[in-house]
Formats: structure tokens, sequence, C-alpha cells
């Protein structure tokens, strides 16, 4: 005879009693795997303890200064200071990128709070990247002191190729190029590779150089990809050939709301771009531009320039200096006067005009219309530059403003002495 199986209820109290002292026992396991090591505490170097950690965990380092080039090897973690940039230094010892990130690291990977120095990417230590070294990576770089490193080819401070990094809230200064090196992107501070969506935001970003014999981008590099450049202030870089603050190639960079000022270059003290053929170019929103050195002191703009597009700036030359000199490589038969118009296929508006006031506001159109004082210049390929001085008309709504340095008011000298940025009505591009 078979036996009967007897099928009782689970009592429903009970069933809740144990799963409510289950997932608590769950959740205190989930917490403890994000484990803070120390350093010297828990390990003698701040590399062990990236080779020790997993994702979630935070290496938290206590002041010193510690002879190391580390590598987030891919990890998902947190390394910081305990006290801050000022009394926890990492020291590259020239032997290489301070700190490297090519693993695929992504956002959740920070480096927060350290002075990184004496990087040298140069030799049989690679070329790029002195202080910080991001190959197809995009961690997060936050609230550091970048100060004497050097690259052979690119980026002196960092480095970011192929990546949508974010560079929030660091002191970048004082890097440059090695010696005997020359040319390569360059990029004294920051140097941009590639395509990415690197985000460039709230740092300090001043006395970078690159190249003793030539180069390009004394505080940043941008070529290729869409960057943010934004809230920042970049100041006192300079560079031999192209864009003591920003030199802009090949890339549809948005640059907002950036002080920029004190820089210089043979070319493009403020800022320099290259546009090509059936490029947007950058975006340039609601700078102040100020009190730069060389051909076009605030803007030097070259290529298909039609696609470079101007909104809610201010541009001030220095003294004797172009705010803004235009040299386009296209040789259409446009000639810098306001009644010209493009040829079929060409943008109805771009580059910049000035309007006949002393302050001088500037929008873009096809051409230039241009009040002596301002000195905003135009050149082209195999032609002479040529200035315009017809009247515009009141009815145009302007959205830049370019002053010469001579005629400089005293609220903009305030802005650039005290370091804050203007506080611009933003206007729609249109």
């Amino acid at each position: 005879m078979q036996a009967r199986r007897s099928h009782k209820k689970f009592p429903l109290a009970l069933a809740i009693a144990l799963f409510s002292s289950v997932v608590p026992l769950l959740f205190t396991e989930s917490a403890s795997a994000q484990v803070v090591i120390t350093v010297p505490g828990d390990h003698p170097t701040i590399q062990s303890a990236i080779d020790a950690a997993v994702a979630g965990d935070t290496v938290l380092v206590a002041p010193g200064t510690y002879f190391e080039n580390i590598n987030f090897r891919g990890k998902a973690i947190t390394v910081e200071s305990d006290q801050g940039p000022e009394v926890t230094i990492i020291d590259g010892n020239l032997a290489g990128s301070v700190v490297t990130f090519s693993s695929g690291e992504g956002p959740a990977s920070v480096l927060r709070g350290f002075t990184l120095q004496r990087g040298n990417a140069s030799g049989i230590y690679g070329d790029y990247g002195g202080g910080v070294r991001i190959k197809g990576s995009s961690p997060t770089i936050q609230g550091n002191i970048i100060t004497n490193n050097t690259a052979c080819g690119s980026g002196g401070g960092i480095e970011a190729e192929f990546s949508s990094a974010r560079i929030e809230g660091n002191l970048i200064t004082n890097n440059t190029q090695s010696l005997p090196c020359s040319g390569g992107p360059g990029g004294g501070g920051i140097s941009v590779l590639g395509a990415g969506q690197t985000q460039i935001i709230d740092n300090i970003i001043e006395a970078n150089s690159w190249g003793f014999f030539g180069g390009f981008g004394g505080g940043i590099t941008l070529f290729g990809g869409t960057p943010t450049v934004r809230g920042n202030v970049i100041r006192g870089n300079s560079v031999v050939n192209h864009g003591g603050g920003i030199d802009v190639g090949n890339s549809d960079a948005l640059i907002v709301q950036n002080l920029i000022t004190g820089n210089q270059a043979e070319q493009g003290g403020g800022i320099y771009w290259v546009v090509g053929e059936g490029e947007r170019g950058p975006l340039v929103v609601n700078n102040t531009i100020a009190d730069n050195l060389g051909q076009g002191s605030g803007i030097f703009a070259r290529g298909f320039d039609a696609g470079g597009r101007l909104f809610n700036n201010i541009v001030l030359s220095t003294s004797g200096e172009s705010a803004i000199y235009c040299y386009r490589i296209e040789l259409h038969p446009c000639s810098c006067s306001t009644t010209c118009t493009p040829p079929a296929g060409l943008p109805t508006r771009g580059a910049v005009e000035i309007r006949p006031e002393r302050t001088g506001i500037s929008r873009r159109t096809p051409c230039s219309s241009i009040l002596p004082a301002t000195t905003i210049t135009w050149g082209r390929a195999r032609h002479r530059s040529t200035r315009a001085t017809t009247p515009l008309p009141s009815s145009r709504r302007w959205t830049s403003m370019a002053i010469n340095g001579s005629s400089m008011p005293k609220s903009i000298k305030g802005w650039m002495n005290s370091g804050s940025l203007p506080a611009l009505r933003a206007l729609p591009p249109t």
C-alpha cells in the first residue's frame, strides 16, 4: 500500500519573518563588498591598492609624496586623497605618465584630489599625456592639481584620445612639451584627439606652453570629436604657432562660458580654428576673450570658416592687434563688404560683422562690415587683408561684442582681473 504524501500549508507569518531576516543580510553583504582600502595603512603603494581593489571600492590615500606611475587597469574604482591635492602628491619621477587609463575605463573610474607632477611621456615612455594618459577610456578626473609634466607628442598635462572623459575642477598649470621634441598635435595643458565627447568643465588652465620650435594649443588642443569646453579660466598659456588658449582642428567643439585671457601665439592668441570642407566647426557661445596676443588676438578663423559660429561673446583685442581675423581657404568671389552674396550651396550666414559703435557688436553674416576702431581683419589665401567700413543698419540683432583694447570698458577689465565671467544674455543661434 502506497503511503500518502502530506501537504501542509506553510504559515504566512513564518514566511514573512524568514524573508525579513534574509533581505538585510543580502544588503549587508552587498554593502560590505564596497571596501575602503587605505594607503599606506592597508597597502604601501597606490598601485598595490589598485591591484587589490574590485569594482566599487575606494582607494583612500593619506597625505604624503608617492613616487609612482599608476594604472587603473580597467577598474571601476575611486582613487582619492584623504586631505586634498596640496598635501597628497603623486610624483611620476620622469618615468612615464603619472596616471594611465587605457583599458576601457568609464565614468565610475574616478581620480580625485591629488597633485600629479613630474610625469614624462617621451622616448621609451610613450609620447602622450605627461600627467594623465587616457586612451579609449572615459574616466572622471576631478579636483586635482596637474603641474610640471611633459610629453613629446601631445598633452603635457592631460591627453584624452578617443575618449569621453570628464575633466572637471582641476588646476592644470606649467605643463609643456619635452625637449628635444617638436611638433605633434600639441596641447600644453590638455589634448583631445579623435572621436569622442570629452568634457572639460570648470578648470583653471594657466601658464602651460607647447613647442619650443613650433606647435599648437598652448592651453588646449581639440582635434576631432565633439568635445565640450565649458566654464573654464584659460589664461597665460603660450605656443609658437597657433592657438595660445585653444587650438581647434577639424572638431565640432562646443566652447561656452569661458574666460580666455592673456594667452599668446603667432596666430590666434585666444582661439585658433581650422574648419574642413563639410564640417560644422566650433560653436563659440558666451565667452569673454580678452587681452590675448597674436594675429587675430581674440580669434583666428581659418579654412571653410563659414561653419564656425559665434554667439553672445565679448572679444577684446590688444592695442594694435585684430580682435578677429578670418583667413579663408575657399576662394569664392565674395569680397568683404555688406553687399556680397555667397555662391550657391554656401551658408547665407557665416563669419562675423561689426556694428559701427564704440563697443562694436558682432554677429554672423556672409561678409564683414567693420568699424576701424574694432580692428577686426579679414584675409584670404592669395589675397591681401581687407577692411570694410560701410555702416550697418541699426535694425540688426547682434550676438557678440568685439572691442579694441584701447577702449576696453572698466567693467570688462574688472571681469578679467577678478577671473569671473560676464553675465551675458544668451541668444539662440539664428
